[in-house]
C-alpha cells in the first residue's frame, strides 16, 4: 500500500479536492470552447463576501486595470474581453493547494485566438503565462481573492486585446 502524500493531509483531503476543483473550474471557465464564459466565471466567485481581483504588475498596465477590481468590475472586463477570444487552450504547468490558508495557486499558458476587430486582423496561436492565486472562502467553493500575474506586454501591445476591446466597444455601443 502506498504512503499518504505528507504534502496532503488526510484529514483535509475532501477539503483538499474542493478547493483545488473550485480552481480547475476557473480554468476551465476561461478555456474553449466557451472561452472567457461570463456565467461560470461568475458561479465561482463570492458576491456575499465581496470579490477583489489584482492584475500583476501593476506598473505595466493602463488605467483601470492597474487596481483591484470588485465583482461588477470583474464582469465588466469578461463582457468587454470575452467576445474577442475564439478560442483559448490552457496548458497547466503546476497547482499548489494549501488547505490552511485556502490558496490554490495554478501556473500555466494559454494559447488563443483573437478576433479580427476594425482594421486589427485576427491573431492566431497568441500565448501569455499566467500565474492564477485565487483564495476561497471557508467552503472552498467561491473565490474571494484572485491575483493574476501576467506577462502585461502580450496584452497591452499594439493590436493585442486591450486595444482590441476598445475598438470592439466602439463598434458595438
Amino acid at each position: 500500500m502506498a504512503s499518504p502524500n505528507p504534502l496532503r493531509p488526510q484529514k483535509n483531503n475532501d477539503f483538499y479536492e474542493t478547493l483545488k476543483a473550485t480552481a480547475m473550474a476557473q480554468v476551465n471557465a476561461a478555456a474553449s470552447p466557451n472561452p472567457w464564459d461570463h456565467d461560470a466565471l461568475m458561479a465561482i466567485r463570492s458576491a456575499e463576501l465581496g470579490y477583489v481581483g489584482t492584475l500583476h504588475p501593476a506598473d505595466a498596465l493602463p488605467p483601470g486595470l492597474d487596481k483591484s477590481l470588485g465583482l461588477e468590475d470583474f464582469s465588466h472586463v469578461v463582457k468587454s474581453f470575452g467576445p474577442l477570444v475564439e478560442r483559448m487552450d490552457i496548458e497547466i504547468k503546476s497547482v499548489v493547494v494549501d488547505v490552511q490558508t485556502r490558496t490554490v495557486v495554478v501556473t500555466l499558458t494559454a494559447i488563443y485566438d483573437l478576433v479580427a476587430v476594425g482594421e486589427l486582423e485576427a491573431i492566431k496561436d497568441d500565448r501569455t503565462d499566467y500565474m492564477w492565486l485565487t483564495v476561497m472562502d471557508e467552503t472552498g467553493t467561491k473565490i474571494i481573492k484572485m491575483e493574476e500575474f501576467l506577462n502585461a506586454d502580450r496584452i497591452t501591445r499594439k493590436g493585442g486585446i486591450l486595444e482590441r476591446s476598445r475598438i470592439w466597444a466602439e463598434q458595438n455601443t
